[in-house]
């Protein structure tokens, strides 16, 4: 077994740790450490206080003589860290310890503490492509996702879920901002243009990976070293529909439904209710109207032996 193998190099590990989702997991990274230490790695430890801290950490963490930069988190964490790693030579690796951690699920990662220090140190590297959210007539940078990013429902969702609570009830959170959206909830009508088409929709998912949510599927056909998106278009707009729409991806059968498309592409631009939040990796990356594309920069992911990816 992959967790039980002899881990027999000794590397520089820069360990980025969120203890906010950390208490979900206890003693999973102390866990962890010891291995890497009993391997003969030698670990470092920076905690997060604060939104931007992991994104800041692993941008210090460039050129600083690390082998690989493991981020003990949440995806919102991973995300921060993608931001600053894409295009950089430093592999990321992960322990999952966030609410849904999705991006463990999509590399098939077991949240075991042998198993994760084993890919951490030893595991070999994917080359992931990476999507960016780029919100029209605003000054920021792009915001790269590694996963999915989307609008309408989903994301009004991830806007509405308070972080305190969130840190209390985890998953349950987003349930109980669910119920409380619906009732108050006007379904927008988005524009979409891509592969030089238009389409409407009331949501839109662009998705990286094939998961979403946790271990449910949206895009089967959807994978981290391509470059390409999956344009998922949830196209009835209503209360019903989001009933609907959300009961099918439970059940894994979202993309069978009548009335949703999905659509391969490198790119594609949303308009719809301006300032309407645009959501990705879970956390709020730009507002409607946006461009949502492929990244020119890719990011190194260090991967279980295992890892579909690998096949």
């Amino acid at each position: 077994m992959e967790g039980e193998r002899v881990l027999d190099r000794s590397k520089s590990l820069l360990v980025v740790f969120n203890p906010v989702a950390g208490w979900r997991r206890p003693g999973l990274l102390e866990q962890v450490v010891a291995a890497l230490e009993a391997a003969g790695a030698t670990v470092v430890i920076r905690r997060t206080s604060t939104r931007g801290d992991a994104e800041r950490f692993a941008r210090d963490a460039r050129g600083a003589g690390y082998d690989r930069l493991l981020v003990a988190g949440g995806d919102g964490t991973i995300n921060e860290a993608v931001n600053a790693l894409a295009g950089s030579a430093l592999p990321l690796a992960i322990v999952p310890m966030g609410t849904a951690n999705v991006l463990a699920t999509e590399i098939g990662l077991e949240a075991e503490a042998r198993v994760i220090a084993a890919t951490a140190l030893d595991g070999p590297v994917a080359r992931i492509a990476l999507g960016q959210v780029q919100s029209a007539g605003r000054d920021e940078r792009p915001r790269r996702f590694i996963l999915m990013a989307g609008v309408g429902f989903d994301a009004e969702v991830v806007r509405a879920v308070d972080p305190r609570v969130k840190q209390r009830l985890g998953k349950l959170a987003y349930v109980l901002a669910t119920l409380k959206l619906l009732l108050r909830y006007r379904p927008p009508r988005y524009v979409v243009h891509a592969n030089g088409r238009q389409f409407t929709a009331g949501s839109v998912v662009l998705a990286n990976g094939r998961h979403y949510g946790g271990a449910f599927v949206c895009a089967p056909e959807a994978r981290l070293d391509r470059p390409s998106l999956e344009l998922c278009l949830l196209q009835a707009r209503g209360r019903g529909a989001i009933v609907r729409y959300a009961l099918a991806l439970a059940l894994g059968r979202l993309h069978r439904q009548h009335d949703v498309a999905i659509v391969a592409t490198r790119e594609a631009t949303i308009d719809g209710p301006v300032g309407d939040p645009v959501q990705g990796d879970g956390d709020i990356l730009g507002a409607v109207p946006a461009r949502i594309a492929i990244a020119a920069e890719s990011l190194l992911l260090v991967v279980p032996d295992s890892s579909p990816l690998l096949r």
